[in-house]
């Protein structure tokens, strides 16, 4: 346990299980593992949002409507149907079953399931949700130098990889049988295999999508003690809160949590974007009286705060933990208000309100040229004339990765990108010799546009199976259970197959989105073009630390992993030219706001689990 405590323990025969109930929760007395009908022992990680359908199709000597336990459930359901259960099943989970031949039985949700990592060899085998107890039974704790090479990089590791030699991740979607010799693993869930939805109306579109949210929300909602929800200015989380609110029996109220830059930050926000969601909410807010809202300005949240808790909780670190520490102060405030789950619309950029990046290059193939145009004409911020923008995102996606790269470079030199391609890179070293783009991984580079929807649905599935285990982590670090109500299987089946002409139209992005806020909230939001800026406050923050920032530059110097990797002097030239303002533009600001600190983190990573003490 992180907090120090204990988990529930079970021992038959040779095997041990164990199991944490809830964050910081005492141990269960006389816990005993699930069985399925049979006596195989299960265990079993997440919900399950379709039980009460499900349970309908069971044998009736099953009597499956009668198991309170996911775990026996889901025993029940894999004796009735095998390897089709999981096919079956919607939910978020990630399951362990003993089967009576020996072999063990892995299998994990689509869409970012909870995690679940194991380790085999000769001796045995240790399966976990996170991998610190993996180390616990006695698997060495070693670090593999090629993917901190990666994370430096910024690159996605292969699906089944972790840092760790020897401890491998259990992809999304995804079944594994380990025995003794062997793990056999299949990939059971394909969403390039999906036939694409189509409806007879516009209306018809927007209907289903409401009715989808719908049970995405009284599923979420099902045992909700006291809920919380993350609400920002933008169209995803107001869409979520309103029809919570519409979910919930008169007169409960919705606790909802929202980050703000501090007040003397005097953010530089270019106009694409803004800084700060208070005058959204405010105006969301006054229509939704129903709303217990919370402002949190993070003011003492560095971008490696907890950092050394999440690396014990998660046995992990990303670069983009130094952004998602704008949350930390919700997760806190939401769990001092005594809120059970904190709710959010994370994967709303996918689902709903996505913003179709292939639209352009698919418009441009197809020869929908007015659609094309009228997108094109409406960029807020962009200077550049619309024969510009037409070569950039009409026909420059659609030429070969290598020839892109080269005219961009051309055209605006090796530039720092949005954030993806490690600028600080030691030409010659380990990271920069994974920073080249490999096209087995179907991975764009920082200089590529996504050229089809089928790239782009490539790309998202396979970073949704990455990071399932920071949900976890901040559960035990924060005391707080985390849902995305946006990840409903339903739901995203549903966003990523209909046309892209429901997410794009007449010159207008996010249209579906748009379309489902009508009459929940201000008009204002509604048609907002804007976006919110992350971690507005970042240049504020840094220049506070500059000192501390310069001495954790210098200990790259003789940093055994990270040296070889860091150009140090472009490090130090960083700090040295640390600019009064932030820049107007996000992209200028990349290198002092996500490049440096995601160094920083990554080299504290290596120094927590190689036991190295660098400060």
């Amino acid at each position: 346990m992180f907090n120090a405590g204990r988990c529930n323990n079970y021992r038959q025969d040779a095997d041990a299980y164990f199991h944490l109930s809830a964050q910081r929760a005492a141990p269960a007395p006389n816990w005993r593992v699930a069985l399925s009908p049979s006596g195989w022992p299960v265990l079993f990680s997440g919900w399950i949002d379709n039980r009460e359908s499900l349970a309908t199709d069971f044998s009736a000597h099953q009597a499956p409507a009668g198991i309170a336990d996911n775990a026996a459930f889901y025993g029940a359901a894999l004796e009735a149907w095998g390897e089709t259960t999981d096919s079956r099943i919607i939910g978020n989970y990630a399951t362990v079953v003993a089967l009576p031949d020996g072999r063990i039985r892995l299998s994990r949700s689509p869409w970012n399931g909870m995690p679940l990592f194991y380790a085999a060899d000769s001796a045995g085998v240790a399966i976990a949700s996170v991998p610190r107890p993996i180390f616990a039974a006695g698997w060495p704790e070693r670090l593999r130098e090629d993917a901190i090479a990666r994370l430096l990089a910024f690159r996605t590791d292969h699906d089944q990889a972790t840092p760790y030699e020897g401890v491998h991740q259990l992809p999304s979607g995804c079944v594994a049988h380990i025995s003794r010799h062997e793990v056999k693993l299949e990939r059971w869930y394909d969403p390039l295999a999906l036939k694409p939805t189509t409806l007879d109306s516009d209306e018809a579109y927007v209907d289903r999508a409401n009715a989808l949210l719908r049970e995405a929300v009284q599923s979420a909602l099902k045992g909700t003690r006291k809920p919380g929800l993350q609400l920002s200015g933008g169209l995803d989380s107001g869409i979520v809160a309103d029809e919570m609110l519409r979910a919930l029996p008169e007169p409960a109220r919705l606790r909802t949590y929202t980050f703000h830059p501090v007040d003397e930050a005097d953010a530089v926000v270019p106009p694409t974007l803004y800084a700060d969601e208070r005058p959204y909410v405010a105006e969301f807010l006054a229509t939704h009286p129903r709303i217990e809202p919370s402002f949190v300005d993070n003011r003492e949240v560095a971008f490696d705060n907890r950092a050394r808790a999440l690396f014990l909780a998660g046995g992990n670190a990303f670069p983009g933990l130094v952004l998602a520490s704008a949350h930390y102060g919700c997760f806190e405030a939401a769990a001092q208000d005594g809120c059970d789950w904190l709710f959010h619309a994370g994967m709303g950029n996918i689902t709903i309100s996505n913003d179709s990046p292939w639209a352009w290059p698919e418009f441009f193939a197809r020869g929908q040229w007015r659609e094309l145009w009228r997108l094109l004409r409406n960029r807020p911020g962009d200077k550049r004339s619309v024969l510009r923008r037409f070569i950039a995102h009409g026909l420059l996606p659609n030429l070969p990765a290598k020839l892109q790269e080269t005219l961009r470079n051309a055209v605006h030199g090796k530039s720092v990108g949005n954030g993806f391609g490690n600028t600080l890179l030691q030409d010659g070293g380990p990271a920069a010799a994974q920073a080249d783009h490999d096209p087995s991984e179907g991975i764009a580079t920082a200089g590529e546009m996504v050229r089809t929807r089928a790239e782009w649905l490539e790309q998202t599935y396979r970073h949704c199976g990455t990071t399932g285990e920071m949900p976890l982590a901040y559960a035990q670090v924060f005391g707080i259970r985390l849902r995305d109500v946006t990840q409903y299987r339903p739901l995203i089946e549903f966003c990523i197959t209909i046309p892209t002409t429901q997410f794009a139209r007449d010159g207008q992005r996010r249209f579906l989105a748009r379309r489902m806020a009508r009459g929940r909230m201000p008009e204002a939001q509604r048609l907002n073009p804007r976006v919110g800026m992350h971690n507005a406050d970042w240049h504020h923050k840094m220049a506070g630390d500059l000192d501390g920032l310069r001495r954790r530059v210098e200990a790259f110097a003789d940093h055994p992993v990270i040296g070889p990797s860091i150009n140090l002097e472009k490090a130090r030239a960083l700090i040295d030219s640390f600019p009064v303002q932030a820049p107007a533009d996000p992209t200028a600001g990349a290198e002092w706001r996500f490049h440096l600190p995601a160094a920083m983190l990554i080299a504290d990573y290596v120094d927590f689990v190689t036991g190295r003490n660098s400060r």
